[in-house]
């Protein structure tokens, strides 16, 4: 497959091919994989782009096997060993994917999010995230904590638990970013497709250069846990398959636009099915029955708008 990038932001659409210049950047979670393009004035025809795509053995996580792990982390947990961990599953859909009238679905479905396509030659992923990792705004820089998630239906209060889930995400990015004057914004509710989440927006003082940004912020707490090092260890240990390009980050640098993306709401294309990644944080007071339900509903806001051929 060729290596491109087609993103969709703000009513605007950019394309980016095999170049000398970095106007597009993908990094997968574990931080092994780049992904750089150029950008292109022709806007990118996904069908016609797309001829062959990865084969391989695709599965999706029993709920016996999810729980499992999920009931180890929770123990690490209560055992005073972390404050939060992630644990994401796999969940397939099967038939050929039409990419380019499932792009349009998920622009339709998701008028607020960052409606990504891209392949670095081996993976094709695509999704509708809802989460900046940064964002250059005039002479500040911006990034956000979205984590402490609940159906879009549900009117009831933030339960403590979301709420713990959120606040170590804010301290996490609080700390990493120290250095740089950092600011919070009011917590607000956050609507994302079939998901609500608490999110609030944390800016910094600038620098000319985002990479040394990007290489603190990354992975954040709302992704991997904390402490840092010890939950990604035990994420590798506890999901079925690594995570590739899910919750690594992508983004635009442009001379009018400088925006990364956390790569989440997102699934891998094959050659017959596609594989949804979906995730969520464990903290103290997490129920593994209840968090496998989060994950049911969150691919709620993928699944109603994939088209097949």
């Amino acid at each position: 497959m060729r290596e491109f990038a087609k993103i969709h932001w703000k009513g605007e659409t950019y394309s980016f091919i095999q170049g000398e210049n970095s106007h597009f950047i993908a990094t997968d979670f574990e931080k092994s994989k780049k992904l750089k393009l150029s950008y292109s004035e022709k806007e990118l025809i996904l069908n016609d782009i797309v001829s062959v795509r990865k084969k391989q053995d695709v599965f999706e996580d029993e709920k016996s096997y999810y729980l499992t792990a999920a009931n180890t982390l929770i123990h690490e947990i209560e055992s005073g060993n972390f404050d939060k961990i992630v644990l994401s599953k796999r969940k397939t859909m099967h038939g050929v994917l039409d990419l380019d009238k499932s792009f349009e679905s998920l622009i339709a479905a998701h008028p607020k999010a960052c409606v990504f396509c891209f392949c670095d030659g081996e993976e094709l992923w695509m999704g509708a995230t809802p989460e900046t990792l940064l964002e250059k705004r005039n002479e500040r820089y911006a990034t956000m904590a979205l984590a402490g998630s609940k159906p879009f239906d549900d009117e009831k209060d933030w339960s403590q638990k979301e709420l713990i889930e959120h606040k170590a995400v804010v301290l996490d990015i609080m700390s990493k970013l120290a250095d740089f004057n950092p600011s919070t914004s009011e917590t607000l509710t956050s609507a994302a497709g079939a998901v609500k989440h608490l999110r609030t927006e944390i800016s910094f003082d600038t620098l000319t250069n985002p990479n040394p940004l990007l290489e603190k912020l990354h992975p954040t707490t709302a992704v991997c846990g904390k402490p840092q090092k010890e939950a990604f260890n035990l994420i590798a240990a506890s999901e079925s398959t690594p995570r590739s390009f899910y919750t690594g980050y992508f983004g635009i640098k442009l001379p009018e636009l400088t925006h990364f993306w956390v790569n989440l709401r997102s699934f891998q294309v094959f050659d017959d099915c596609v594989c949804l990644y979906l995730g969520g944080g464990f903290v103290e007071g997490s129920i593994a029955e209840k968090e496998w339900d989060e994950t049911e509903w969150k691919a709620q806001s993928l699944v109603p708008h994939l088209r097949f051929l």
